[in-house]
């Protein structure tokens, strides 16, 4: 993806999401959790579909494959 449509991914995460709670680091959800955040949390946010794609690059460029799990 051009780094030019992750910025503005960036963009619209950064002010998206801020109106209702804290910005979550991109490390604390994997590839696979941003995408069910983000279907859940989009329509909240009035993102449109082409808006909610950006955001959603976005997160998974920038967060792990997969989240480690610590052991107790």
């Amino acid at each position: 993806m051009p780094v030019a449509q992750l910025d503005e991914g960036r963009r619209l995460y950064v002010t998206s999401c801020t109106g209702c709670h804290a910005l979550y680091p991109t490390a604390t959800f994997d590839q696979q959790e941003w995408q069910a955040v983000m279907h859940k949390m989009a329509p909240k946010a009035k993102l449109s579909p082409e808006a909610s794609a950006l955001v959603l690059s976005y997160l998974r460029a920038t967060s792990p494959t997969r989240v480690g799990r610590r052991e107790p």
